[in-house]
């Protein structure tokens, strides 16, 4: 069967030559309409497979995450020992054994004098560059109009703190909860409960007069507030700064004065087991009122600093200052100012959960330190304990939330709260890891001790960020850039289901237009219907998919996130079979370098063979 096949096709072929020679010429036609087809198909393939395309994204606000994941188990044991972030002296140790304790109630605090010192002066510089960054935005007259702005609600949220805080201080001097033959206002009673004492009584006067100050400043600063409005002269707005910062100084000073008398009761408490049990809780209140009136002392100082500077500026034209460069040091200071402040609260040890203080193995005056065990928590609360590399565990900090998810149990999606981050790592064959522990924020009877939990912890996000996608980030050393890119007029789209024919009359594409899936998926467009340009880019927030831009980039411009069929191969328009010797006039070759940036082209005149053209 088969050698008679091959015998057939030996006679077909022999035919064909027998042909050939009989018929030379229409031979010889017949192979080059042959070969003419056959490279006009070729051509018109590498042509289609080869044309360098851009897939851009729009430059748009969206929210972001970023986020560190880790597997564990449910911890099986209910047992915390609390331990500082920082090393130092204990300057209060608030609790005994035997106290129940509440979410974040304050378990040790440590001398924390160069740590406040840090946090002021990262506040001054952060004051500094924030005035200078906004004068690098507006002209002097803009400013000072943003600056009287500032001033009003800055105000306005200061005078909402101070009263709320004041309010809570004449709650606590004022309250009866001190039980005993003493019980009346606390503010006397404390004092009352160790003997009239002179030194709490000092701290007790020191509290009750710098409370009245406050009380007057706060009314006072209230009253004028209402007699000023947004449209008033620039300098009595200045006179209404100086007075709300000077009011909630004042509120400043009374919550410092009561926290400081409430430490002094402690101290001599601290031996005492009739010592009332409603201390630890104002102490933590006072703390909290400490805090709040500092920021607000903070922010009312520059509101009053960056409209005296734009007063004093005004009329002299705009500043010289680099906007980009203000921006950066101001972006600068503010995370030096936030590790500062973060690095303030690592001197407040607080319980991460409700419970009971098993013991206190420490007490005032002692040294401690990251490991150091300054008391122990018995909780019902249950958490996760994960295991974190070195890289990751240095993005991590307690109060950070976190998403939970089960492998026993399918769906069930929990929010939790990083409670405890190991100070000390554990090193395994030459690798060092840390232990996290993650409580939940609700609770369900499903979930088992030993059971395995999965967590992605956020360590950073916004609600609002400019963002593109990350496979659109290029580095060279150590700058970040984009390729923005920008229509030709007149050029056509070519989209994912088609080629749009709309033109642009502009040489920046629109958000929606033809061809452009919404929401940040792509535009897909050849290299040649648009230009590029690189351009310098700050970055942020990096989520799995996408990354924040923080300067550099606008809303609605559009950047290339990727190049399709980029493969380097020389492209060409489809020719005639009369072009196999020769290109036609006015036929052009041309090569397309790696990723479509280099393009040349030759036009005119005989390219000699089509495969060598470009080459």
């Amino acid at each position: 069967m088969i050698s008679r096949l091959l015998g057939r096709i030996g006679s077909f072929f022999g035919g064909l030559g027998g042909y050939a020679k009989r018929h030379k010429i229409q031979a010889v036609l017949l192979l080059l309409v042959l070969a003419g087809l056959s490279y006009w198909g070729y051509t018109a393939y590498a042509k289609s497979v080869t044309t360098t395309q851009y897939v851009l994204a729009v430059v748009r606000n969206a929210p972001i995450e970023e986020t560190v994941t880790a597997s564990g188990q449910i911890a099986s044991e209910h047992q915390l020992n609390l331990s500082p972030k920082a090393s130092g002296a204990l300057t209060s140790v608030p609790v005994k054994a035997g106290q129940q304790v509440g979410v974040g109630q304050i378990v040790a605090t440590i001398d924390s004098t160069d740590a406040q010192k840090s946090l002021r002066d990262a506040a001054t510089n952060l004051e500094s560059a924030r005035i200078s960054y906004q004068q690098s935005q507006t002209t002097n007259t803009n400013t000072v109009q943003k600056s009287s702005d500032a001033v009003f609600s800055s105000s306005a949220t200061v005078y909402s703190d101070i009263g709320t805080v004041l309010a809570g201080i004449n709650t606590i001097m004022q309250g009866s909860e001190v039980s005993g033959s003493y019980a009346v206002k606390n503010v006397y009673a404390y004092a009352k409960h160790y003997n009239d004492n002179p030194g709490l009584t000092s701290y007790r006067d020191r509290l009750i007069a710098s409370y009245d100050a406050a009380d007057s400043a706060y009314r006072a600063a209230v009253t004028a507030y209402n007699s000023v409005n947004r449209g008033s002269d620039p300098t009595t707005v200045a006179a209404l700064a100086e007075r709300t910062n000077r009011a909630a100084q004042s509120a400043a000073q009374a919550a410092k004065d009561l926290n400081d008398y409430l430490n002094a009761v402690h101290a001599f408490a601290l031996n005492d087991p009739a010592a009332p049990s409603i201390l630890t809780s104002h102490i933590s209140t006072s703390l909290s009122y400490v805090t709040t009136m500092n920021a607000d002392v903070n922010a009312s100082l520059t509101a009053k600093n960056d409209l005296a500077s734009a007063i004093q500026t005004s009329g002299s034209g705009s500043v010289s200052l680099s906007a980009e460069a203000a921006q950066l040091s101001y972006q600068k200071a503010q995370n030096s100012y936030q590790d500062a402040k973060d690095a303030l609260a690592n001197y407040v040890v607080r319980a991460p959960f409700a419970g009971t203080i098993a013991s206190v193995p420490l007490q005032r005056f002692d040294q401690a330190g990251s490991g150091t065990t300054v008391a122990v928590l018995i909780t019902k609360q249950q958490f996760a304990t994960l295991s974190l590399n070195e890289v990751d565990v240095a993005k991590v900090k307690s109060g950070q939330k976190a998403t939970l998810t089960f492998d026993s149990i399918d769906g069930l999606t929990l929010d939790g709260t990083v409670a405890e981050v190991d100070a000390l790592g554990a090193v395994s064959s030459g690798v060092v890891s840390y232990t996290v522990k993650i409580g939940f924020d609700s609770k369900d009877t499903r979930i088992l001790p030993g059971m395995t939990v999965n967590a992605a912890i956020v360590i950073a996000s916004s609600e609002a960020a400019l963002v593109v996608p990350s496979s659109a980030i290029k580095t060279q050393g150590t700058e970040s850039y984009v390729e923005v890119a920008s229509f030709t007029a007149g050029a056509p789209q070519t989209g994912g289901t088609g080629t749009s024919t709309q033109r642009f009359a502009t040489s920046t594409p629109r958000t929606g237009a033809a061809g452009a899936t919404r929401g940040g998926t792509g535009l897909t467009v050849d290299a040649a219907t648009v230009t590029t340009r690189r351009v310098t880019v700050q970055t942020g927030i990096v989520s799995d998919t996408m990354t924040e831009v923080v300067s550099g980039l606008n809303p609605g411009e559009f950047v290339v996130s990727s190049s399709l069929n980029a493969t380097g191969k020389t492209t060409t328009q489809a020719k005639s079979i009369f072009s196999l010797f020769g290109a036609a006039p006015g036929a052009r070759t041309g090569t397309t370098g790696t990723g479509g940036a280099a393009r040349t082209t030759t036009g005119g005149g005989n390219a000699g063979f089509a495969g060598r053209a470009g080459g």
